[in-house]
């Protein structure tokens, strides 16, 4: 008993490491520095694993573990089967991925429930802090409409503040933002729920921590992070109208109706918040690649209108901002073409298209992780009317289709990405199925439980739209596996 209190005690630091290394990297600039600290993590992950493995393989008994390690193992067959110049990069992914993965999911069903509420809270006050003071600089750019252009010492470019007309805030991406944004204000509300009470001053942190998170959401248009927000709200209010009155056609009738007035009412925010010309964009040069700091103000005189994201998500056409954001994010990848009718979504459709194009040329072995660039080059029309110079600077490390199970499919094949898939699915009915049964017995799980698979449903909702769930998503991914993991012991301690 007292190895398996250390082995929880270990595991809980460990956790509560990747947890502050995933946030700290959230923003662009800061993954130039990830490897150390990422090698280092690994190591030591991989020795808690090896360590596990030979005295009491608590990890080996969670829930639908071995479909995660059977999807695993053909996506590394699939890397060697593509064996190129990436390989590094592929057995990185696949092996840290593992190791980070594996510990994060493999919660221990017997550690006491307390305990694990304890770690669970310590994990959201190490999110919620570290996205405030991003939220608060972030904010600060928002409103002073400063645009930052940061060059690190090794040259790479990062867009922060206002960049045209998309706000990055100080991630450097409208896409990164957005998710951080949202997953901070939906686990403020968690905390205001389950671990403020008689606590004023912690309470005022969280609601003005949501207020300021919520803002950047909106300000960022990002689709998959508005598509997370709308699920989670209605993954938790779905169980709870039903454990009130227990009628199933009642119950969707009134979720449904939630949905809609909640997306109105953030359309109707978004309108306010994101309808703003800027006369004036300011927009300063920090640059660590020369000789020493170089920094330049830049004014430049143009009427920019932020699309809103309601535009975003009906695909409501805008020629004034397609023109000016042909190189911006998923935009990027629109050819200029007067024939095309373009629209907010004619950028995600065209790079699942070019993703269905690799995956009918690789169809049983898939095109691996990181070879994927390569085959979307020659095998797809992604980059079609596009320049080879413009192709070498703006996709060189090309790799997201910007849909995590078209993503498995293309990487893994049928078979691998058939695999990925169905792990989601069993894991996600085995909770929902656990759901009902504390509904009926009224069981003291019940919040945390509903909370958080939300939660989880919401990552898996924008992972139709963004890199989430993958090997190497980063802090998404370490997130979404760190919650999907305690969401499974809270699943796994309801007796049926």
């Amino acid at each position: 008993m007292s190895l398996l209190k250390n082995k929880e005690k270990i595991r809980s630091i460990y956790v509560y490491m990747i947890i502050l290394f995933a946030c700290l990297i959230f923003p662009n600039p800061m993954k130039g520095i990830k490897d150390i600290p990422m090698l280092i993590l690994g190591v030591l992950g991989g020795i808690y694993l090896l360590w596990d493995l030979f005295s009491e393989r608590q990890f080996l008994k969670a829930k639908y573990l071995g479909l995660l390690i059977l999807s695993c193992i053909f996506f590394a067959i699939s890397m060697i089967v593509n064996f190129d110049s990436q390989w590094l990069r592929n057995t990185r992914a696949l092996v840290f991925g593992i190791i980070f993965y594996f510990i994060l999911y493999c919660c221990n069903v017997n550690t006491p429930k307390e305990e694990i509420k304890n770690q669970l809270s310590i994990i959201n006050k190490i999110v919620i802090i570290v996205t405030f003071v991003y939220g608060v600089i972030s904010l600060f750019l928002f409103i002073l409409h400063i645009g930052i252009i940061f060059i690190n010492p090794f040259g790479d470019i990062f867009p922060l503040g206002w960049e045209l007309n998309r706000f990055n805030g100080i991630y450097g991406n409208a896409n990164v933002i957005g998710p951080a944004a949202c997953i901070s204000a939906i686990i403020s509300g968690f905390e205001l729920k389950l671990n403020s009470t008689g606590m004023k001053k912690y309470r005022i942190f969280l609601i003005s921590n949501q207020i300021i998170q919520l803002v950047l959401l909106i300000a960022s248009a990002s689709r998959g992070s508005f598509l997370m927000l709308i699920t989670t709200i209605l993954g938790i209010v779905f169980p709870y109208i039903y454990s009130k009155k227990n009628n199933f056609i009642y119950t969707i009738f009134k979720t449904i109706l939630i949905g809609i007035i909640s997306t109105i009412g953030i359309f109707i925010i978004s309108s306010f918040i994101n309808i703003i010309v800027i006369k004036e964009a300011r927009t300063y040069y920090v640059d660590f690649s020369q000789n020493g700091l170089r920094f330049e103000k830049v004014i430049v005189e143009d009427e920019l209108s932020n699309p809103t994201l309601a535009q975003r998500v009906l695909g409501i056409e805008n020629s004034s901002e397609i023109s000016q954001t042909d190189n911006q994010d998923e935009n990027k990848n629109i050819p200029d073409n007067e024939n095309d009718e373009v629209t907010y979504s004619s950028g995600r459709t065209k790079i699942w298209k070019s993703g269905l194009q690799v995956l009918k040329n690789h169809t049983f072995l898939g095109a691996g992780l990181y070879g994927l660039e390569e085959h979307m080059r020659d095998e797809s029309d992604l980059f079609q009317g596009e320049s080879a110079t413009l192709i070498e600077q703006n996709y060189i490390h090309y790799f997201s289709i910007h849909n995590d199970f078209l993503q498995a499919y293309v990487s893994g094949g049928l078979i691998g990405g058939s695999i990925f898939l169905l792990l989601f699915i069993l894991i996600f009915a085995y909770i929902i199925k656990k759901i009902f049964i504390v509904i009926k017995r009224k069981s003291d799980n019940f919040k945390e439980l509903i909370y958080y698979n939300g939660l989880c449903l919401g990552f898996v909702a924008s992972s139709f739209f963004a890199f989430v769930l993958y090997f190497n998503a980063g802090s998404l991914g370490i997130l979404f596996w760190t919650y999907l993991g305690y969401t499974m012991y809270f699943a796994r301690n309801v007796v049926e």
